[in-house]
């Protein structure tokens, strides 16, 4: 079906009729917004014929039919486009104009401001999960002038957990792969935390974000009453924001971590485990630390739309 070409668009067949003609008018982009949520792909289309009618004069003003568009032209003509709706980025969106949010994040943005103390450690804590994927044929080892070639078939081998206790003043950082995510498991993290990982710090700073699982009382729920007792007196606990999780720094650690050791396929959670205990040796004998410099005053300029208006 050939796709004919005037100066006020393109419609389908050599016969236009009103349900083929699609206008292109200045009043479109007035109305481009609502249609978009409407009907994201008409009003992709809008665009591209809009775009097309206007990139070809020659052949719009004849009213000449073209038989048919490669995908090459397509793809030219919507990278050119402002709006690009095939296109999304995955934010936490705090809320305007909110006390509790802003509370939290300059309690957080103070304690980044501490300057090191072994004896109260500063740690960012953070979990999140992991798919097992493994190689259904042995991949092609890679060679002088050809990269290793993976076959297009994986098959899924379930999921894990990871733990990360990041202390980023000394440039450390403590990893631990579980099953799941339980209120037990992220028990058991928090007393090697205090028993393993600083057994000589007075009092643990510990930062982490609102997670169900991460609370005080999930100690109780594992350790007898006194044993959870002394692991909560070990910490001086301080929360992100709800939809603030990028003000904890052990996100970072794990943006890192996925660039440098998990960007690949690893089928078992022994594998994982191995491949996660050699990445924490390698980066804290490098003692890699992290250099936060956004502070309460950066807040108070840049985020100055979350902070609640005050009446005179």
């Amino acid at each position: 079906m050939p796709l004919r070409v005037n100066p006020h668009g393109f419609f389908f067949s050599s016969a236009p009729t009103s349900s083929h003609l699609l206008l292109f008018s200045p009043f479109i982009p007035r109305f481009l917004p609502s249609l978009m949520r409407a009907m994201p792909r008409f009003a992709r289309f809008l665009l591209f014929g809009q775009r097309l009618a206007l990139q070809q004069p020659r052949c719009a003003s004849r009213g000449h039919s073209v038989e048919s568009i490669s995908r090459e032209t397509i793809r030219q003509v919507l990278a050119h486009n402002e709006l690009k709706p095939w296109l999304k980025s995955q934010w936490c969106i705090p809320p305007k104009r909110n006390a509790e949010f802003v509370c939290q994040m300059e309690e957080v943005l103070t304690v980044y401001t501490r300057p090191y103390d072994e004896r109260r450690p500063q740690v960012c804590l953070d979990e999140t999960s992991k798919q097992l994927v493994s190689e259904t044929r042995v991949p092609l080892p890679m060679q002088p002038g050809q990269q290793e070639c993976c076959d297009y078939e994986y098959e899924r081998q379930g999921t894990c957990n990871l733990f990360v206790a990041s202390e980023p003043l000394a440039g450390k950082r403590y990893l631990h792969v579980t099953e799941q995510r339980t209120k037990a498991d992220f028990a058991r993290f928090i007393r090697d935390l205090v028993d393993v990982y600083y057994p000589a710090a007075e009092q643990i700073v510990l930062v982490m974000d609102n997670l169900n699982t991460h609370t005080p009382a999930a100690l109780y729920e594992v350790f007898e009453p006194a044993e959870a007792r002394r692991l909560i007196e070990k910490l001086e606990l301080h929360y992100t924001p709800k939809h603030g999780s990028w003000l904890n720094m052990a996100e970072i650690e794990f943006s890192v971590l996925s660039r440098q050791c998990l960007d690949r396929r690893i089928g078992s959670r022994t594998e994982l485990e191995q491949e996660v205990a050699a990445w924490q040796t390698k980066r804290n004998g490098q003692a890699v630390g992290i250099n936060w410099r956004f502070t309460t005053a950066d807040a108070r300029i840049k985020l100055k739309h979350l902070y609640p208006s005050i009446a005179d």
